[in-house]
């Protein structure tokens, strides 16, 4: 029983250490008990610190809106029905469902445009966009155990995918 106890506890010791290198704690406590604290504890180490992102900006310069982007996301059997957040420079500005469209009014410009959900999400697509002109993005969610289990551990940008397709 006292070596349960230890097993539990180096454990508990791994997901400290994967926080304090800005990690996700509970991710790294449960693939500690799975594999080996021993073995969780040496990759935590190996791997290089997660740093926190401060290049986005985190609200919209007041501007016209004079552009528009859609975000098209088609019916994936795979994908949990989960709505994604859609960030335009680090602001959340909608959410879209499974096999949803929707239509955002943004200022003319340089844009970076994200979608999260809880646990993840995509890198910036950075679009440029016109007045009076549309830009329809694409979002894709990859599906599978390895793409999932690769966010679950490795971080969870990237796992949603944006892309630009060309207006209808």
């Amino acid at each position: 029983m006292a070596l349960i106890y230890l097993y539990f506890m180096l454990a508990f010791l791994v997901a400290l250490m994967a926080i304090n290198r800005g990690r996700v704690g509970w991710r790294w406590f449960l693939i500690a008990l799975f594999a080996s604290p021993l073995i969780a504890g040496l990759l935590v180490l190996a791997l290089p610190r997660e740093l926190a992102q401060p290049l986005r900006p985190r609200s919209f310069v007041p501007m016209p809106a004079t552009s528009m982007i859609r975000i098209i996301r088609p019916v994936d059997n795979r994908a949990r029905p989960t709505p994604f957040e859609i960030f335009v420079n680090g602001t959340r500005v909608g959410r879209i469902l499974r096999d949803g469209v929707v239509d955002i009014p943004v200022p003319s410009g340089p844009l970076a445009i994200e979608a999260r959900t809880d646990w993840v999400g995509s890198y910036p697509l950075l679009v440029e966009t016109a007045p009076r002109k549309r830009i329809d993005i694409e979002l894709l969610a990859p599906g599978g155990a390895l793409n999932a289990f690769k966010a679950f551990v490795f971080g969870n940008s990237g796992y949603l995918k944006l892309r630009q397709v060309s207006a209808a």
